[in-house]
């Protein structure tokens, strides 16, 4: 990929970059403004792609207009079969592109009178695939109840105190509500956007802490969108003490004040890398006064944290 792009990076550099960064695996991911410059690509990359033997096809567009320049065999979706609940696997993500919406498919056993078991918990929680954080709320409170059964020190097999139990099914019980959630894909539907900036939140409490971005995109009308692109949430670790190995207790709030912090900048730098945007126009924001007038104002003289 890398030689055929450098190939046309004199004529095509726009193709040439996308063909550098644009690809996962075998998929091939690409949004631009209009359907010009759509249409544009897609014959520049294909034709160059062919060219050394790689044909590209499955083609999915939420336009029915660029799905009428392709071949039939070349599509995933035909013009007439983009339909309002027609639905496509973008990289483990459920896309609408009739509708240009992400939504949530839960591949989630149906539990009728099971044995709540540590094993079933962990079995549950991780076929959660949720990779871009959408249902971070949800899912830290299955990693919370997780951690309190695990300091319970309950078997794989044994079933789990009744307070557990009902916790869990009461967790189940709100999975249906998922069904029906869905966040658009595009970070703006409103006019020519010229400027886009970066805003983080995090907090941390005693169970848990978490790290959330928005991206405004700001118009040329003077109107402007705000969107969550990402979250990541943690469990707070256990920590055991010196004075009796046996014994635990939860971290410090301000340590995890502390931690949620670095999670927010680690969280920032990636987003700004994958959407190529400026570090210098973010703002994050942290509620935590220990941690901004304390810590971070303060030369690094503190031993080193792992977060």
């Amino acid at each position: 990929m890398e030689v055929i792009a450098d190939e046309i990076a004199d004529s095509e550099p726009v193709a040439a970059e996308a063909i550098k960064t644009n690809f996962y695996m075998d998929d091939f991911l690409k949004s631009v403004p209009t359907l010009e410059e759509a249409c544009r690509l897609r014959c520049v990359v294909h034709g160059a792609l062919a060219s050394a033997g790689f044909r590209l096809r499955k083609y999915v567009s939420n336009s029915r207009e660029l799905l009428a320049t392709v071949d039939r065999e070349g599509v995933a979706v035909t013009p007439v079969e983009l339909l309002p609940e027609t639905r496509v696997t973008v990289l483990g993500l459920i896309w609408e592109p009739d509708k240009d919406e992400f939504c949530v498919k839960l591949n989630l056993p149906i539990l009728v009178d099971e044995k709540v078991t540590k094993r079933l918990i962990l079995s549950f929680t991780a076929r959660i695939f949720d990779p871009l954080g959408f249902l971070a709320p949800f899912v830290i409170r299955f990693k919370v109840l997780l951690q309190k059964i695990w300091a319970e020190k309950f078997e794989w097999d044994e079933i789990v105190s009744v307070e557990n139990g009902k916790e869990f099914s009461e967790l189940t019980s709100t999975i249906s509500v998922l069904s029906s959630f869905s966040i658009q894909r595009p970070y703006s539907l409103k006019g020519k956007v010229i400027e886009q900036k970066l805003i983080g939140f995090c907090d941390a409490s005693e169970r848990a802490y978490c790290a959330v971005l928005y991206l405004k995109s700001s118009c040329d009308d003077g109107s402007s969108d705000v969107y969550m692109i990402s979250a990541k949430t943690k469990i707070a670790p256990v920590v055991k003490l010196n004075r009796a190995p046996s014994s635990e207790e939860n971290i410090t709030i301000h340590r995890l004040e502390l931690m949620t912090a670095t999670l927010l900048t680690e969280l920032t730098q990636r987003v700004s890398g994958n959407l190529n945007l400026s570090l210098e126009n973010a703002d994050v924001f942290s509620d935590s006064q220990v941690t901004l007038l304390g810590w971070l104002a303060k030369k690094p003289e503190f031993m080193c944290v792992i977060a």
